[in-house]
């Protein structure tokens, strides 16, 4: 997603807070709001609703990415020391 695309996607949905933003139209808005205020442009009111709405967009697709590395994270801890209710511990059983 070019620069320009990225602006006219974030403006045309500036009340859409369902759905995933891609990286590129983020931080590419990002970008244009940094522009914008060196410019001196300021928040436009379109501008002001559709920062939330890629943000909130964004945050969902990382929500996702950040709950598939906590599984990860957690389906490789070691399991209980001993014995359980569903016997002993593999890693402790001598072979």
């Amino acid at each position: 997603m070019k620069f320009n695309a990225a602006v006219r996607t974030c403006f045309s949905k500036y009340v859409t807070f369902s759905g995933r933003a891609a990286r590129p139209e983020y931080w590419f808005f990002f970008l244009f709001g940094i522009l914008a205020l060196f410019e001196g442009l300021g928040a436009t009111g379109s501008d002001a609703m559709a920062g939330p709405a890629v943000t909130i967009r964004m945050l969902a697709m990382l929500v996702l990415a950040f709950s598939a590395l906590i599984v990860l994270w957690w389906r490789t801890r070691p399991s209980q020391p001993g014995q359980n209710k569903y016997g002993p511990n593999p890693h402790e059983v001598p072979q």
